[in-house]
């Protein structure tokens, strides 16, 4: 499921159900956080051990990223008809548009983290290089669910860089 555009609370509850569904869990085996603050917002969500880790985009966070982009590359930079509608919807995308779409997104947050100097393409590349070797590891060991397998990586992360 990809980005999904939620109006109400019981959109919000709707969207639980499916996510649900999609992800093979049965209904009230997981927990969910809180949920949106308000509406209408954009969600989307990850399951992390027997929770759901969801993101939240409001309209004044939408509006605050087309003032950042202005501002990083000059007014008149954002041009709203040059943007093609994100994969949005309750049903999710296929296999090559969420690919597409989480290739772009890694992306832009490396262009991002770079051109605000917390990192550098070299310690990116090498941070990239540790975590491809540890998700090769754990595909290659065939540990139940990868998704457990990811927040420990993270978390590894986290450790090794202190």
């Amino acid at each position: 499921m990809g980005m999904t555009i939620i109006k109400t609370p019981s959109e919000w509850e709707m969207y639980q159900r499916s996510w649900e569904q999609e992800q093979g869990i049965q209904y009230g085996n997981i927990v969910w956080g809180t949920g949106p603050e308000h509406y209408p917002c954009l969600v989307a969500s990850l399951p992390a051990h027997d929770t759901v880790l969801s993101c939240y985009v409001y309209p004044e966070d939408a509006f605050n990223l087309i003032q950042a982009e202005g501002a990083i590359h000059g007014p008149g930079a954002f041009k709203p008809e040059s943007v093609q509608p994100a994969t949005i919807n309750t049903v999710g995308p296929t296999q090559d548009e969420f690919n597409k779409h989480i290739t772009a997104l890694c992306m832009a947050m490396l262009d991002e983290l770079v051109e605000v100097k917390i990192t550098n393409r070299e310690r990116f590349e090498s941070v990239l290089a540790k975590c491809v070797a540890r998700v090769d590891q754990f595909t290659a060991e065939q540990h139940e669910g990868l998704q457990p397998a990811i927040v420990d990586i993270l978390m590894g992360l986290q450790h090794d860089e202190h």
